[in-house]
């Protein structure tokens, strides 16, 4: 566990000289869909799995409308596959999912090492995913003796918005082989969230379908069985801790945030970091994700505290997430820490936090790439030109301020007007306070008429689109800066006393304002 944080300074707010727009961003919803691949026609059971097919009766008729394509691959310890066909059954009543069962299992290599085992198994199951061309695979095993299923549900391709509620690769439940109507809509509900990761109309169905599936579980009232031990039953609470969290996510629900806050500290009692390593920093990873929500909701009885355990929780499970094992949720993790650290200063104005919150920033970028993923490359940067603009402005530290204007610029490459206009705003208006406050620092006229220039293109864009309060913001800005220049010689240095900082209504204001 991290160590325990310095008690927290009284809040004082900053006069800001420039208003920026906006605060540390938070994963958006996903883009608009595409067009799924329909799936392949499945096989006929034989032996012992078409007597099963006899048991669970006909199977029931394909569902209407987009569908997610779930790949069954064949599960280990189940020589006759009647357990794979049960698992197939199970999942194709579900809505919303077409479901396939592979003939090829999933080989991975075998080693000691637990946590290099499923990132391993992890990168195998997406290129077994991509030959197949699904949305989702299921894999695992019997264990206990052939009592009990092991089960992992993963992605075709990783979750690089982190969606609130993603338990990411390490996520897996254990549950009976006779599981009952209960988890058997758990199970089917898992398949919902993590399959909807693409931006497709089967993505879209299934979360449309999720919540009705979750109400069911919820309603129900059922504990874990007992037949599992305290790990298994922990990651069953967990399994509806993620999903609550990604309902409440999505559809602003407090009352499903409250519970997935309730079912995530349930499991961590279940769990230890010397006994379940992985699956305590999943839960950690989850609950600091979660707490940051409610914080930024307004959901926080203390937003601070609420926001220092976030943190807690972050840092926790970085001790266990490595960047060469599972890349994705490590770079995830370093960047919603880094949010976090950063709101966190807006209530301490805490120095130290915004440069670990910058460190963490960068750290992020490793992953990162604009390569791989230009628009959270983008979001990145210019989330960490917030960051080093305020704290530039804090300590009139010059290099900062520079580093503020270049992220800025890097985070405008992808963020085009053409493309992106609302985040382009955004990233123009924040470009503009860091050079204002650079121009100040520095003397030179030039870096101030381009905050000038930059300025007059945002006020522009907002009042075409009818956003005032945005215009507002960006306009009185836009007078710091005329005003600056007419007190600052050809040659660039400023010649009269400073002025005074704008109004605090229009500090207030973008206070309110919220990343496009």
């Amino acid at each position: 566990m991290s160590q325990e944080r310095p008690r927290r300074r009284a809040s004082r707010r900053r006069r800001r000289e420039i208003v920026p727009v906006g605060e540390p961003e938070t994963a958006l919803a996903p883009d608009e869909a595409e067009a799924a691949p329909s799936a392949p026609p499945r096989g006929e059971p034989t032996g012992f799995s078409a007597w099963l097919m006899k048991l669970f009766g006909p199977t029931p008729k394909k569902p209407k409308g987009p569908t997610l394509k779930v790949c069954i691959a064949p599960l280990g310890n189940d020589p006759q596959g009647a357990l794979s066909f049960m698992l197939t059954e199970i999942l194709r009543t579900g809505p919303a999912l077409s479901v396939v069962p592979l003939k090829t299992p999933l080989e991975v290599p075998l080693t000691d090492d637990p946590i290099k085992a499923v990132s391993t198994a992890a990168l195998a199951a997406r290129n077994l995913l991509a030959q197949e061309g699904g949305d989702l695979l299921v894999w695992g095993a019997a264990i206990n003796g052939g009592s009990l299923l092991d089960l992992y549900l993963l992605p075709a391709v990783p979750d690089d918005n982190d969606r609130p509620g993603n338990p990411g690769s390490s996520g897996h439940l254990v549950i009976p082989v006779s599981p009952g109507d209960v988890l058997s809509l758990l199970l089917r509900a898992l398949a919902l969230a993590a399959g909807s990761v693409r931006p497709t109309p089967a993505s879209l169905a299934a979360r449309n379908a999720l919540e009705p599936t979750l109400n069911a579980v919820q309603s129900s009232g059922q504990p874990p069985p007992m037949e599992l031990d305290p790990r298994q039953r922990a990651l069953l609470q967990a399994a509806f801790g993620h999903l609550a969290t990604m309902v409440g996510w999505q559809g602003g629900l407090v009352e499903w945030l409250a519970r997935a806050e309730e079912a995530l500290a349930a499991a961590l009692q279940g769990l230890a970091p010397e006994t379940s390593p992985l699956d305590w920093a999943m839960v950690q990873r989850s609950m600091g994700n979660l707490l940051l929500i409610r914080a930024e909701r307004g959901q926080a009885a203390d937003t601070a505290e609420t926001l220092e355990k976030a943190a807690e929780a972050m840092e926790a499970a970085l001790t266990i997430y490595k960047p060469d094992s599972f890349p994705s949720e490590w770079a995830a993790l370093q960047y919603r820490l880094a949010q976090t650290l950063h709101r966190l200063d807006r209530e301490s104005s805490d120095a130290d936090l915004l440069k670990k919150a910058i460190t963490a920033y960068q750290a992020s970028l490793r992953v990162y790439t604009r390569a791989t993923v230009p628009q959270r490359w983008a979001e990145v940067h210019n989330s960490l030109a917030l960051a080093a603009q305020v704290l530039g402005e804090d300590l009139r530290n010059i290099e900062l301020l520079e580093k503020a204007v270049q992220a800025c610029r890097s985070a405008l490459e992808e963020r085009t007007r053409e493309g992106h206009p609302g985040a382009w705003a955004s990233t123009r208006h924040n470009m503009a306070s860091a050079l204002f406050l650079l121009g100040r620092s520095t003397g030179e006229r030039e870096i101030l008429e381009e905050a000038q220039e930059a300025f007059a293109e945002v006020v522009d864009y907002y009042r075409e689109q009818g956003s005032e309060k945005s215009a507002l913001v960006a306009a009185r800005n836009l007078e710091k800066v005329e005003e600056t220049l007419k007190t600052t010689s050809p040659r660039g240095r400023s010649y009269l006393p400073p002025q005074e900082p704008v109004d605090p209504a229009a500090d207030d204001d973008a206070g309110d304002e919220e990343t496009p």
